[in-house]
């Protein structure tokens, strides 16, 4: 018998966790010894979970579009440059633009794309700061915090958001799991369950992959895809089985 032990469960209460070990321990001498039965083929192999195969999206669902402007220059940028209060306007009208096409939008992923539109080969203090400032005087609406914070056009609502939106062969679109909204993710979960109607988390993990390309199952991609399925339950979309480590549709 295998028992399954989530890390993100056992880091939140170890004892709970133990406790449930112990249990099925317990169950486990208790029961009748049976023949090993034939391998379910929806088990999932521990390198299947990490290692997910990406494929181009369906023509029907929504690609991320990407602020591809470039401002002149025969150089690259310096931090000097680009903090010059000549540039203030500009950066900031760039910014609104930026949001325009690829809002909700990570912070992390808002630095990358000027520094893109700059030609700024690395950032810095000065860039990253510049670029803070810019967005502070904005007031855009915002989800999160630090390096997880999300960035949201004004016809945006976080709560009601329900779409989400696949890379194509551009790597402008390829992004990583903390530069999708957990909304957007939560989106996704309920795209596949309207598809699947239940999974177990291993499956609904690699399912959420595969659609952003994502190419390995780590242990961030799997708490942030429970992230999303807890948006989800609270919304009232989908229930969680626990015990058998299960998401349906509701």
């Amino acid at each position: 018998r295998i028992h399954h032990v989530w890390a993100l469960d056992w880091w939140e209460d170890p004892d709970k966790e133990l406790r449930r070990i112990l249990t099925a321990v317990d169950e486990a001498k208790n029961a009748p010894r049976q023949a090993p039965a034939a391998r379910p083929r929806d088990v999932v192999d521990l390198d299947q979970l990490e290692r997910v195969p990406t494929e181009a999206p369906s023509a029907s669902l929504p690609v991320y579009e990407f602020y591809n402007e470039r401002v002149e220059r025969d150089t690259p940028c310096t931090a000097d440059e680009f903090a010059d209060p000549a540039n203030t306007s500009q950066i900031r009208a760039q910014l609104l633009q930026v949001l325009q096409k690829e809002a909700p939008i990570s912070r992390n992923l808002i630095r990358r794309r000027m520094m893109e539109v700059w030609s700024i080969p690395r950032i810095s203090i000065r860039v990253d700061h510049t670029i803070e400032e810019a967005l502070r005087f904005l007031r855009l609406r915002s989800t999160g915090v630090n390096y997880r914070k999300f960035y949201w056009a004004d016809d945006q609502n976080p709560e009601g958001y329900d779409t989400f939106r696949l890379p194509t062969d551009a790597p402008q679109t390829q992004r990583q799991i903390e530069d999708i909204a957990p909304e957007e993710l939560a989106a996704a979960v309920r795209y596949i369950l309207q598809t699947q109607f239940s999974l177990t988390f291993d499956d609904l993990i690699r399912e959420v992959a595969a659609l952003f390309r994502i190419p390995r199952c780590t242990t961030l991609v799997q708490q942030m895809v429970r992230q999303a399925v807890n948006l989800v339950v609270h919304a009232g979309d989908a229930s969680v089985d626990e015990a058998n480590n299960r998401v349906s549709r509701e």
